[in-house]
């Protein structure tokens, strides 16, 4: 009984806990604004850990709720994963920090990175950044658009 039950159940369940956006794909044909400029800085960077992950923008309709649970909701987490939040300066500052050995192409990277962070920082209200899981981690930066909208990026670490 409560096997066919769960059943039944699965497919209405399935599509309330699905992320509203898929974030280990890239966006398809931005439409916003807003999205567009997240595609075009977030395009071709990568957030370097122990793996190389591509950055990977979302813009999702405006939705009551803790910026926190949209995090989980997008990234496919629980809350039985390890949760902990980064302040958004600490998050960037080694992504945008530059060194006298860093070659042209990591001089690119900086300049992109900080394009970034001033892009989320004039668009987006309420910034957090979260890291979720251990070991292999889930990295999103979120907050609110003036329209509401929640948008960010999410990527990948992997922390050993």
């Amino acid at each position: 009984m409560i096997l066919a039950a769960a059943l039944l159940l699965a497919p209405a369940l399935s599509a309330i806990l699905t992320p509203a956006v898929r974030p280990r794909e890239p966006m398809t044909e931005p439409t916003s604004p807003l999205a567009k400029q997240l595609d075009s800085a977030t395009r071709g960077l990568l957030f370097l850990s122990e793996t190389d992950a591509p950055l990977v923008p979302f813009v999702n309709p405006p939705r009551p709720g803790s910026l926190a649970v949209a995090a989980r909701r997008i990234t496919g987490r629980t809350t039985r994963d390890r949760f902990h939040e980064v302040a958004f300066e600490d998050f960037f500052r080694p992504l945008t920090e530059s060194h006298e050995w860093d070659g042209a192409e990591e001089r690119t990277a900086i300049r992109r990175f900080k394009r970034l962070e001033k892009l989320l920082s004039e668009e987006l209200t309420d910034i957090h950044v979260f890291k979720i899981g251990s070991v292999e981690i889930d990295v999103i930066v979120i907050g609110r658009s003036r329209q509401g909208e929640i948008a960010g990026f999410h990527t990948r670490a992997l922390e050993t």
